[in-house]
């Protein structure tokens, strides 16, 4: 439809068979050929070989659930967080032990799953913590308190990891 509209059409994927019967994904560019007129009497089009693209992709594909599949099964909580604080990634555990959706926390800033009586000297350590960033155990010798959605406090075990963040 596009092409008879006189329209060219980019990098549109699919799938078609080579000579010996094998799928091969190209991308076609496709230009419309038009006569002295105006109307379109013909097409062009530059199919490009997009296999390694689409095996890479599939590839990345099947790691990520794999990586998922691996954090979601965790008997850990697992949560990442940016430098300034806020909640970018919660695992099934986290949900369970802290009473909240991945939704309520995804966003908001680490110091909501702490007792009230920590949240200000946490944004500091925070802030230490990301100017001179490295993986450690969290607190050693101290007992450490979470906090739940109901408010109750709980004891936690923590352990920092670095992960720098990939544009």
């Amino acid at each position: 439809e596009r092409i008879g509209r006189g329209e060219l059409v980019e990098h549109f994927d699919t799938v078609r068979l080579r000579k010996d019967g094998r799928p091969i994904h190209v991308s076609l560019t496709i230009s419309p050929i038009r006569d002295p007129n105006g109307l379109v009497v013909a097409v062009s089009h530059i199919a490009r070989d997009i296999n390694e693209r689409k095996q890479a992709e599939d590839s990345l594909r099947k790691s990520e659930a794999k990586l998922r599949a691996f954090l979601e099964s965790a008997a850990q909580g697992v949560i990442a967080v940016n430098a300034t604080g806020r909640i970018e990634l919660a695992n099934a555990k986290v949900e369970e032990l802290f009473g909240y959706r991945r939704e309520e926390l995804l966003g908001r800033t680490l110091e909501m799953l702490l007792p009230d009586r920590y949240r200000g000297a946490h944004v500091g350590h925070r802030a230490d913590y990301f100017n001179l960033p490295r993986s450690r155990p969290m607190g050693l010798g101290l007992e450490l308190s979470a906090r739940r959605k109901v408010g109750t406090e709980f004891p936690v075990e923590i352990a920092l990891s670095f992960v720098p963040a990939q544009d």
